[in-house]
């Protein structure tokens, strides 16, 4: 007889304070300025924690709608959470090596995922984190729980603060009052016992932690908040210990049965992931180019230059080869001898809009391009790929020359994809200017071009730095002197990124001023 079996118990579906959320962004920020750096005689204008303001701001929906990422607003989300995960960025500690860092939070959030009191809540423990990391930064897309659970304890912060103080000790009635007067009036604290064997003053970041968490925590679970922080003529310099109690009373709750920390500290900062965009007008005075042109003459014959825009097409004749007639040739990618022949003055593309998937050991998931390649029997990309998945499994150092070749993008008809916006392009071509630039200079004075093309309109900071150090790798000995052209922002509706190469860079006759 089959034993039976106890019916999955259903997710517990994610709560939120309606009369929180139904403030305004800017509402909500004036609110979270007032946790975060206090009011009246007390308040700061800065806040000693490694979590950016920032971010803090963003788990509170405290942002304005022009600040969220798109796909990640609260109206968008609210059906499924109403708090969903938010891009980060977490900066390893003095020097710590990048994949160790990685390697330790992804076990630390692996393990914290599993345990009953993530579970309760009410997320979605599938929910991908999507950890990968460059050479400098690790991007991770975390909740609220993630980072005061995961992250905050690998903090040297964090470490400090557990010398001084048994967090867990919350739960105790006495110890909750004396730490809600605390609260209210910061400055006069009186001696608390700290459940380590002594009674002190608690530390200022102790306090802290109580008033922004204990909130957000707070509005997490749906608790009532007291009115006095739903008061706009009324700021929280008047509120009564008997106001902070609820939230001191939800940081005990968030952090029950906490795992132990980092022996050793390995975050340094977090920031937010956030949404770069494209500066069309008075770009040129923004970056004082008017000054260089005017005021230092300067010639730039011998430079490579870099450009964030749009990307090139590498099909466009003004970069087809020409012969000695001068006429271009007339297809772009040529199969000679069953050989690719590449007929443009584009020499290399890559695509960096898929690259969180490349880097995340966890993703069962590949970038298109990458995918199509491995179904035709691509033995090298295989073996490639399988080396990289164990060297960031491993924490391993960032290795271009593993990384690089899955990012190309094959200049045939069959895989080629051009930008969805032609701005770059129109860009190139002028600083490639074909009609004064004849074969034979181009020959003398031939550039490697890196042009990164990102039209999906949500450029985030990952993928730009890790675009970044990939202009550097090829910059370096060994490597070539590279040009860069990326998009930020973009059309909404198109889904790439892309990075082409290998155009000159300058008319031979410069006449002394920047060739733009």
């Amino acid at each position: 007889m089959a034993e039976k079996t106890s019916p999955k118990r259903p997710r517990r579906k994610p709560t939120a304070s309606t009369a929180y959320l139904k403030l305004l962004p800017p509402e909500r920020r004036r609110l979270l300025e007032q946790l975060m750096f206090g009011a009246g005689q007390v308040r700061r204008f800065t806040q000693d924690t490694p979590v950016l303001p920032d971010v803090w701001l963003r788990f509170a929906h405290a942002l304005d709608d022009d600040e969220l990422v798109p796909g990640d607003a609260l109206a968008g989300a609210a059906a499924a959470d109403p708090f969903p995960a938010v891009p980060l960025l977490v900066t390893p500690f003095r020097d710590t090596p990048v994949g160790d860092l990685h390697r330790a939070l992804r076990a630390r959030l692996a393990l914290e995922r599993r345990r009953k009191e993530w579970r309760a809540f009410g997320h979605d423990a599938t929910t991908p984190a999507r950890l990968v990391y460059n050479q400098t930064t690790v991007a991770a897309n975390l909740f609220f729980e993630d980072l005061i659970r995961v992250v905050l304890p690998m903090t040297s912060w964090w470490h400090t603060l557990e010398k001084s103080w048994n967090i867990e000790g919350l739960a105790d009635e006495r110890i909750l009052n004396l730490l809600a007067e605390a609260v209210r009036d910061p400055e006069h604290p009186a001696a608390i016992p700290t459940g380590l064997g002594t009674a002190n003053r608690p530390r200022p970041g102790l306090l802290w932690m109580l008033r922004v968490v204990g909130f957000l925590a707070l509005v997490r679970r749906g608790g009532p908040l007291p009115k006095i922080f739903l008061d706009r003529r009324r700021s929280l310099e008047h509120a009564r210990a008997e106001n902070w109690r609820p939230l001191i009373a939800a940081v005990h709750d968030l952090i029950r049965n906490l795992g132990p920390a980092e022996q050793t500290a390995c975050v340094h900062v977090v920031n937010i992931n956030r949404e770069a965009r494209r500066t069309i007008a008075a770009s040129s005075l923004a970056v004082k180019a008017d000054a260089a042109r005017l005021l230092f003459k300067i010639c730039c014959r011998d430079l490579t230059w870099a450009v964030v825009d749009s990307g090139i097409d590498a099909r466009h004749p003004a970069f087809r080869r020409r012969g000695a007639d001068e006429k271009p040739s007339p297809h772009p990618f040529v199969v000679d001898k069953k050989k690719l022949q590449n007929e443009t003055r584009v020499l290399e593309t890559y695509d960096f809009t898929q690259i969180a998937l490349l880097l995340d050991p966890d993703s069962p998931d590949l970038p298109a391009h990458l995918e199509k390649r491995l179904a035709g029997n691509d033995p090298e990309s295989a073996e490639l790929l399988t080396k990289l998945r164990a060297s960031l499994e491993g924490g391993g150092s960032f290795d271009w020359k593993l990384v690089r070749p899955l990012l190309r993008v094959e200049h045939s008809d069959g895989e080629y994809v051009p930008p969805g916006n032609d701005h770059g392009t129109h860009v190139a071509g002028l600083k490639l200017d074909p009609q004064r630039v004849r074969e034979r200079r181009r020959r003398q004075r031939l550039r490697v071009v890196e042009a990164a093309h990102r039209a999906l309109g949500q450029s985030v900071p990952e993928v730009d730095q890790t675009f970044l150090e990939f202009v550097r790798h090829r910059g370096e000995p060994g490597g070539r002197a590279s040009q860069l052209s990326g998009e930020v922002g973009g059309e909404l509706q198109a889904a790439r990124r892309r990075v082409v190469g290998r155009i000159a860079t300058c008319p031979s006759r410069c006449r002394g001023i920047p060739c733009s």
